[in-house]
């Protein structure tokens, strides 16, 4: 149970415990023409996949069910909330908010 955020963490965890490299995102998910509400802040997961001719990013949304992308959904995000190994040993990471300045 949980938020966006407990979903795209979770979301994030699994991917990095299978070696996809993940990152949470912070942002707005909106339709095509509205302008962006408080409301409509959320948290997303994405995984960098490497297939033949290149990899990318893609959009991985566990609580709206959306994997990647939507014609008629934006995702716009706002702020990347990064990984960065804390104990090199075991290889523990741990989430940390990048400072917007």
């Amino acid at each position: 149970r949980g938020d966006c955020t407990e979903y795209a963490d979770l979301c994030a965890a699994l991917a990095r415990a299978a070696g996809v490299p993940a990152r949470v995102l912070g942002g707005y998910v909106v339709q095509a023409d509205a302008s962006p509400r408080p409301s409509d802040y959320h948290n997303w997961c994405e995984m960098y996949l490497d297939f033949p001719g290149g990899g990318r990013w893609w959009i991985i949304d566990a609580q709206k069910q959306q994997f990647g992308f939507d014609d008629d959904v934006n995702y716009v995000g706002f702020h990347i909330i990064s990984w960065q190994i804390r104990n090199a040993k075991n290889k523990i990471h741990q989430p940390k908010l990048r400072n917007p300045t």
